[in-house]
């Protein structure tokens, strides 16, 4: 995930963010869309169990600050909670039943 989070820091720069007060090297990226929509981070600033989520949409360049931890992002995001609708298109929205596959476990192209 380092190249991501320097990936992830690049486009901060880039998008010159406005109303979500951080600098690019406060970002660490957790996870990413499988189609690549989506960059997932931290924010951290504080206590790492109060580091908000930062999601950056590609088709529209902006950053949305959930003052929210992963977990609880990721909840809302399963269960099509208000306030996560960035995720909408996401096979996961509303999927009360995902499965976690890891990388062995996915089919080989």
């Amino acid at each position: 995930m380092g190249y991501v989070t320097a990936d992830s820091r690049g486009t901060w720069e880039d998008t010159e963010p406005t109303g979500i007060d951080a600098e690019p090297e406060e970002l660490v990226t957790w996870g990413f869309a499988s189609n690549a929509s989506h960059l997932f981070c931290w924010l951290t600033r504080g206590k790492p169990e109060q580091w908000p989520v930062l999601v950056f949409t590609h088709d529209d360049d902006v950053w949305t600050q959930h003052n929210v931890g992963m977990a609880e992002f990721l909840v809302h995001l399963l269960t099509a909670q208000p306030g996560v609708e960035v995720m909408a298109d996401s096979p996961l929205w509303g999927n009360r039943s995902p499965l976690y596959v890891n990388a062995e476990e996915l089919p080989c192209p």
